[in-house]
């Protein structure tokens, strides 16, 4: 019987508005948008990005991500 193995969440993101899971992990949003990790967790404590946290590390809805930053990429394009 062959195992079936699940992408990782920690894969790379080439376009968040496709990302195929459901959750990312605060590394990879942190190298989506070029910053540190601890820019990530800072949003996430000032409740600016949804997160939950699982063991020790959080993980981030990629949709609540979307919506997080849809008026940043809204003034950008204006």
């Amino acid at each position: 019987m062959a195992i079936r193995r699940h992408r990782r969440i920690d894969q790379p993101i080439e376009d968040l508005a496709t990302h195929p899971h459901l959750f990312i992990t605060v590394r990879v949003l942190a190298e989506y948008l070029e910053v540190n990790d601890r820019t990530i967790i800072g949003m996430i404590h000032a409740q600016q990005i949804p997160a939950a946290k699982v063991g020790r590390e959080w993980r981030l809805p990629t949709d609540g991500v979307r919506q997080a930053f849809k008026p940043l990429a809204q003034k950008q394009s204006a």
